[in-house]
């Protein structure tokens, strides 16, 4: 695991995992718990080509190969449709990507540079981001669809579909019993985060280069803000609010890490987010999978 280091996972999944398996351990309940009106929060973070968006969208209109997004789509509509007749249900998605520090919209392209605010409760959102209202799963996975397009990617020595950005998807949903008007409130934020590289692996040159060094900076400075969280420190850089505030307002939190199983790579250290002060294990097998379910918005201890 690492000279002078081990790690805690809640579970670890051999590589011929099939999705479901996955989506059964890792985002059953937060479903239930969103619906319940808590927050929550799915990211797949590790390297470049290791299935970080295979796990989260997988072959959207497969019903074996699916990811966790997709299948929590359905879910969500199977436990609407099997709720009191009275609640009444609005649900919103929105698609965007960080790509190079830039807030992009990925359902709308024109939108290319998006600030982040706050509301009146200091709760940061981005503004002029597109949101569409959804009413079935098919209606979900046509957004999907749109935003995938549109999301920036590039190949490399070591992956032909690299994704040169952070990308989130946002369900928010809001529900009102008709009778006693009682209201809730749950978001869902599903992050793929772009893979971490080795340079002289990738063979990146010119623009995917300098795509590649923002990845691991930007990964880097996640590590920051979760470390900070850790320590009860607030983060100081103002273009990590978002990331900042996805991380803390959500009650329910699971991190899938996602490792390669290829013998060729066994000396290439992973930046982890969860710490700053140096590299993760280097090599690992299959896919690992880390549950966070805490409310108090802090990270799994690393222990030395």
């Amino acid at each position: 695991m690492g000279a002078g280091k081990s790690y805690v996972f809640d579970r670890v999944f051999p590589t011929n995992t099939t999705q479901e398996q996955v989506y059964n351990t890792c985002a059953k309940q937060i479903v239930k718990d969103v619906l319940g009106g808590y927050n929550g929060t799915i990211f797949a973070y590790g390297q470049t080509a290791s299935g970080k968006t295979h796990t989260m969208e997988g072959k959207l209109h497969d019903p074996h190969q699916m990811g966790i997004i997709p299948r929590i789509a359905e879910d969500i509509f199977n436990h609407i449709f099997a709720m009191d007749e009275n609640l009444e249900f609005h649900i919103k998605v929105s698609y965007f990507e960080i790509y190079m520090d830039k807030i992009r919209d990925l359902l709308d392209v024109t939108k290319t540079n998006l600030s982040v605010h706050e509301d009146k409760n200091r709760v940061p959102f981005v503004k002029g981001c597109t949101e569409r209202f959804v009413s079935s799963p098919d209606e979900v996975m046509d957004v999907i669809d749109q935003g995938k397009a549109a999301r920036h990617v590039a190949v490399t020595n070591m992956n032909e579909h690299s994704s040169r950005s952070h990308s989130i998807f946002l369900i928010n949903i809001k529900q009102e019993h008709v009778e006693t008007e009682q209201k809730l409130c749950g978001k869902l934020y599903l992050v793929d985060l772009a893979g971490s590289e080795k340079v002289s692996k990738t063979g990146a040159a010119g623009a995917v280069l300098d795509e590649a060094k923002n990845i691991n900076k930007s990964l880097s400075a996640l590590g920051n803000v979760i470390s900070a969280l850790a320590e009860g420190t607030p983060g100081g850089e103002q273009s990590l609010v978002l990331q900042r505030h996805i991380l803390t307002c959500s009650a329910t939190k699971h991190r899938v890490i996602t490792l390669q199983s290829s013998s060729c790579q066994p000396d290439d250290a992973v930046t982890n987010p969860q710490s700053s002060s140096g590299p993760s294990p280097p090599y690992l097998i299959g896919r690992f999978l880390e549950g966070i379910r805490n409310h108090y918005g802090k990270a799994v201890e690393i222990i030395d």
